[in-house]
């Protein structure tokens, strides 16, 4: 689904003439007509083997003929359940249009989708297609805020759910084979020696695994390009030497960066149908291959890329796992909150901002009752509105967790504590958006957080406690350390690369840590406890799936430092050795990935260590409300509040603040409560 409704075209060139749908659970459909007459047996198109959906054309004029089709209405509450095939797909452009025909009349539509109902057209049968972009009156704002309401049953009731992803790759794309699922089987079969045991758990955004699984999935990692460097010596075929661009070319596809398509995928009742040109894959068998290439294979597959298109591939392969985890999440009826929807989907896009919130509230299993579909209002009054919901109403701070520029949404005039869900951080990782929370600063005793809106609602008053300490000094977050590094020419240039840049930051981070003129070479004099405290810092306390690091982290995180010291160290040293501190390495490399990609890392007036978002700065506070999981860096304005006369706060993000995660701001007998006014 993809809503475009300031830039769809609703003028003449539309001669179709809708006509109202009679009943609130009514939907339209698209009855596709055949090339041919239609076959006696009615076969329903939606079935099949998944390995061609159709038999070729005799011809190829007759599939550049015109696509003709009826609009018939249908109840999705009649029983027995109407059928149909749900169509996930990319509008595409939208003022690049071509023409369809319903009933005889013509009727506009995106490229994208005339070429899907051509890939989908069967030569002898009917076929009856939910396709948003016709089924639904775009021009009439009301109908398109209820269908948009009942998009979860849409895709949740269909027969089958077809993910059209472009037309079939050229033979030039494929290369030696003849084509997509010939290549795919191949490549399936690179990771079918995988280590006994598999991957170890499949679905990081689970978060209920311990540090020692993660180790595991680190550890088959390993010996699995072990396997293959060791295939690659006998001369078969292997994962260093397979020809990974026709993969890459299907992964950057635009699909798998729209929002729509998460809650399309997600709540199809089998296996969806992924389909290129004429051809397709079951759904499950990509995300399969994509969960190895998360925990870290991906990075050899990308290495001589760009950089954008590199970081594309390794989105849409997260974003397959994501919808599988989503998946079998509600197979076993597992709760998915929507702010855990909003932020692991922070990557994808939209045309319509206000979709950030409305994509997804078909699979939360806490969607408010008072949220309500409504394009009428605009996308500032939609994120308001789901903060005071989700803050004021909820009382739960979660949503401030988000990871968002609030500079943005003042530009579109929102307060400083209402997330512009269409400025997300990239890279973020939540503190507290997760299944698993770990952490207590303002809610050792349970307390209830204490509110309250202004009358303008503008102004969130907040209760806590407002640290007598400032931040002084901030590290640049890694990935801002390797903007001024050439592009690699191989994978091994790829792994020195990181190894020489991670070492880098890492070395500033505990430069800064111990206060340390000079950047250091060795971890002697360095305290256990001020290196426990940097250790813990430095993961944000957590490990990649979000549970707490384990006891032996401050050890872990020697070894670690260790192997990059060595192998940053000329002339470099092969990483595809076997050495026991390579797994654990790669789990401590994920654990910071995870948790420090998005952050910036601090140090305060009184030395204690952090991790914020990336528009924290030195000067700004650190605020611990009641009730809250984890501190907030906010920052003083010289505005004035007409209600008391205190100075206002800006909302700057949630933070990890070492030594503060478990309610050690509230200790004592002399803690004294503030209200603090955030605008």
């Amino acid at each position: 689904m993809e809503l475009l409704s300031t830039e769809y075209d609703d003028g003449a060139a539309h001669a179709y003439q809708y006509t109202p749908l009679p009943g609130s659970r009514t939907i339209r459909a698209l009855k596709l007509w055949p090339l041919l007459e239609p076959s006696k047996d009615g076969k329903d198109p939606s079935g099949g083997d998944g390995e061609h959906l159709a038999e070729e054309d005799t011809a190829t004029t007759s599939r550049l003929e015109p696509i003709q089709c009826s609009l018939i209405e249908l109840d999705l509450d009649a029983e027995p359940e109407p059928e149909y095939v749900a169509l996930s797909y990319v509008w595409g452009d939208p003022k690049v249009q071509t023409t369809i025909y319903i009933d005889g009349q013509p009727m506009k539509a995106t490229v994208n989708l005339e070429a899907a109902l051509r890939d989908l057209r069967v030569s002898n049968m009917h076929c009856l297609i939910w396709a948003d972009a016709i089924c639904i009156n775009q021009a009439d704002v009301a109908e398109r805020s209820a269908q948009v309401q009942m998009m979860a049953d849409i895709y949740r009731r269909a027969t089958r759910v077809c993910i059209w992803l472009g037309s079939s790759l050229s033979p030039h794309d494929l290369g030696s084979y003849p084509s997509v699922r010939a290549y795919m089987n191949k490549t399936f079969e690179l990771f079918d020696d995988r280590s006994a045991g598999g991957w170890g758990s499949e679905n990081p955004e689970d978060s209920e695994e311990d540090s020692d699984d993660e180790i595991h999935q680190w550890g088959a990692i390993q010996r699995f390009i072990e396997r293959a460097l060791a295939r690659a010596k006998r001369g078969e075929a292997n994962f260093f030497e397979h020809d990974w661009e026709p993969f890459k070319r299907i992964m950057r596809l635009p699909w798998f960066r729209r929002k729509w398509v998460f809650q399309e995928a997600v709540l199809a009742r089998q296996d969806p149908e992924v389909i290129i040109g004429r051809e397709s894959i079951p759904f499950s068998r990509l995300a399969e291959l994509c969960y190895p290439l998360i925990l870290g294979l991906a990075d050899y597959i990308v290495a001589t890329d760009e950089a954008s298109q590199a970081e594309a591939i390794k989105t849409s392969a997260h974003i397959c796992e994501m919808i599988r985890g989503f998946r079998k999440k509600l197979c076993d009826a597992v709760p998915s909150p929507l702010l855990n929807l909003i932020f692991v989907t922070r990557n994808l896009k939209c045309w319509e901002p206000r979709d950030h919130i409305y994509a997804l509230a078909g699979i939360a299993t806490d969607t408010p009752p008072k949220l309500r579909v409504d394009y009428s209002c605009t996308p500032a009054e939609s994120f308001a509105d789901m903060a005071r919901l989700q803050i004021v109403d909820r009382k739960d701070f979660t949503f401030l967790s988000i990871g968002y520029d609030p500079e943005i949404g003042r530009r579109d005039g929102l307060p400083s504590w209402v997330p512009n869900l269409a400025a997300m951080l990239y890279g973020f990782a939540s503190l507290t958006t997760s299944n698993v929370s770990i952490y207590c600063a303002g809610a050792r005793l349970a307390a209830e957080p204490i509110l309250r809106l202004s009358d303008d609602n503008r102004t969130l008053f907040v209760t806590g406690v407002v640290l007598p300490d400032r931040i002084t000094s901030v590290v640049p977050n890694v990935r801002e350390t390797m903007l001024q590094a050439d592009p690699p020419s191989s994978t091994q240039d790829l792994v020195r690369s990181r190894i020489r840049h991670g070492r880098e930051w890492f070395g500033m981070c505990l430069q800064l840590a111990v206060g340390s003129e000079e950047p250091l070479t060795s971890l002697d004099g360095i305290s256990p406890a001020a290196w426990d405290a940097f250790s813990r810092t430095m993961v944000c306390g957590r490990t990649v799936t979000g549970n707490h690091a384990p006891a032996e982290l401050p050890d872990l995180m020697r070894r670690f430092w260790r192997l990059m010291s060595l192998l940053s160290q000329p002339p470099p040293v092969g990483v595809h050795r076997g050495e026991g501190d390579l797994g654990v390495s790669m789990a401590i490399d994920g654990a910071l990935a995870s948790n420090s990609g998005g952050r910036r890392f601090f140090v305060t007036e009184t030395g204690r260590l952090g991790q914020a978002t990336l528009t924290a700065r030195p000067g700004d506070e650190i605020f611990v409300a009641v009730g809250a999981q984890v501190p907030f860096v906010v920052r003083r304005t010289t505005t004035l509040l007409p209600e008391t006369g205190a100075a206002a706060y800006e909302f700057v993000g949630e933070c990890y603040l070492d030594g503060v995660m478990n309610g050690e701001a509230y200790d004592g007998e002399d803690v004294e409560l503030q209200e603090i006014g955030l605008m």
